[in-house]
């Protein structure tokens, strides 16, 4: 149960931050894009040999989160759900042999991938953000995110090309060679506990629409998974707010 724990103190810590930033809450509806440096795969034991190298990939995220204070203040706090979307991307280079008997010949076969693995996969989490500010518009965003992995698909396509060597008594030998397509399923995971923190900037452009930028760090928090963590992830952000009845107030929505 330590992450449950975890996750108390950290709501614990955010009521905390909200009382003490502002009596008075928006509602804000958050929309974005992301770009990701990929998904970092390890290799199977069958591999012998092999590398990998991080592609880019994409993704967007929706977001319905609360928002304390005003733009003036000098610290705002946010939290709320936010659904996220990722295709991780990574080429991998990698090779396997096998030596075997046939008829009193020895054969060896060997296999060299060419492949670039994807994974695509949904998350649904809880974002906590403390916005610091940095002059009559701007803010510094300083975020947290607990989220669960709710499903994704990880495949590896490409090229192979497979080679048969065969040692004769008299010392010679014949190598053919066959280069086909090929698709292998990865597997996926469920469930998992990921963990992001991120470091960005807000702009606000009037007194409703807040656009930002985040750079961050995602990882599953057990240090395992199809994508091995951490990942970085650069993050585009636009949100709309709905100004909501003000604590203590005898109207409405202003």
């Amino acid at each position: 149960m330590p992450s449950l724990t975890r996750f108390a103190v950290l709501f614990l810590v955010a009521n905390a931050s909200a009382q003490l930033v502002s009596a008075q809450s928006h509602a804000l509806f958050e929309a974005g894009g992301a770009i990701t440096s990929g998904a970092r795969y390890s290799f199977n034991d069958r591999f012998t040999e092999g590398s990998s190298v991080p592609r880019t990939g994409w993704g967007w995220q929706l977001g319905a989160l609360e928002l304390f204070g005003e733009q003036e203040d000098r610290l705002n706090f946010l939290f709320g759900l936010r659904f996220q979307y990722r295709y991780y991307r990574q080429a991998r280079e990698y090779g396997r042999t096998l030596l075997v008997q046939e008829n009193g010949h020895f054969i060896a076969y060997g296999a060299a991938y060419d492949g670039v693995a994807t994974i695509r996969e949904a998350r649904l989490g809880i974002p906590l953000q403390w916005w610091v500010r940095l002059g009559a518009r701007s803010k510094l965003s300083i975020g947290y995110e607990l989220s669960i992995n709710q499903g994704g698909k990880s495949t590896e396509t490409g090229e192979r090309t497979i080679s048969s060597t065969t040692n004769l008594p008299d010392g010679s030998h014949v190598t053919t060679y066959v280069t086909e397509p090929y698709t292998d399923e990865l597997g996926t995971k469920s469930g998992r506990a990921m963990a992001e923190i991120a470091l960005g900037y807000r702009r606000w452009f009037g007194s409703r629409c807040i656009a930002g930028v985040d750079a961050s760090v995602v990882g599953p928090m057990n240090g395992k998974g199809l994508t091995g963590g951490p990942v970085s992830e650069l993050s585009f952000n636009f949100g709309w707010l709905l100004r909501l009845k003000e604590k203590g107030a005898a109207n409405g929505v202003e």
